[in-house]
């Protein structure tokens, strides 16, 4: 049987000797860009705790909420400044979404994916997180930052939306396109069931653990992309 490989581009198998891909002409001889790759791995790799941090320090709050082997946890995770994890994965996300993009770039993926307006949205929105949370909630630029800091992340799910779309159309980058979407609608649809079947009781926080479960699974997806 003929060794075979598979095209990291569009995933069409081709003979091992094979210099560029029968189906969508990408050249298989080119070295891949490893340091590159090896920090992008990383930056996804350091980002899945960080968000988990984030969810635990959201939902626990530093309260006795699950007994005393929870109110340790929440000891621990309130130790690290909830602003420092914002600012630090906010860093990572940008740097992987510019990963990504130069990936999608370098396999002819969808040249027109908003990669850029995306950055742009997070670049502006993770400082006007962190400005809601160092101010006090009694100050009345509060408000007005909240309803800006809203309107923003409702065009960031839209781009989300609208880049997992076109990725999931490609094989070698289906899954991160699934999740893309996923990531995007599940803020929405999970808080609208939460308060539909529990009310405000559980304040959120099982919204909250979905959407850790749902980014991290979509970063993990994107560290087995940039690992090809």
């Amino acid at each position: 049987m003929e060794k075979t490989k598979a095209c990291p581009c569009c995933g069409m198998n081709v003979t091992i000797e094979a210099e560029k891909c029968t189906l969508c002409g990408e050249p298989l001889i080119v070295p891949e860009p490893q340091k590159t790759a090896k920090w992008l791995r990383w930056a996804c790799f350091i980002a899945m705790p960080l968000e988990m941090i984030a969810s635990a320090q959201i939902a626990l709050n530093g309260e006795n909420r699950y007994g005393r082997g929870g109110y340790l946890i929440s000891q621990v995770i309130q130790w690290v400044p909830y602003v420092a994890v914002s600012l630090l994965l906010g860093v990572l996300w940008i740097a992987i979404l510019f990963g990504l993009r130069s990936y999608c770039q370098r396999c002819k993926i969808s040249p027109k994916l908003p990669f850029i307006a995306l950055i742009c949205v997070d670049i502006v929105a993770i400082p006007m997180q962190v400005v809601t949370e160092l101010i006090p909630e009694t100050n009345a630029f509060v408000s007005l930052f909240l309803l800006l800091l809203i309107l923003l992340m409702s065009v960031y799910f839209i781009l989300q939306i609208l880049i997992g779309l076109q990725l999931r159309q490609v094989a070698q980058t289906r899954w991160v396109g699934i999740l893309f979407v996923v990531a995007a609608l599940t803020p929405f649809v999970a808080r609208i069931l939460e308060l539909a079947i529990v009310g405000t009781s559980t304040e959120m926080m099982i919204s909250d653990a979905i959407d850790c479960v749902v980014n991290v699974s979509l970063l993990y997806a994107i560290y087995r992309t940039f690992a090809r």
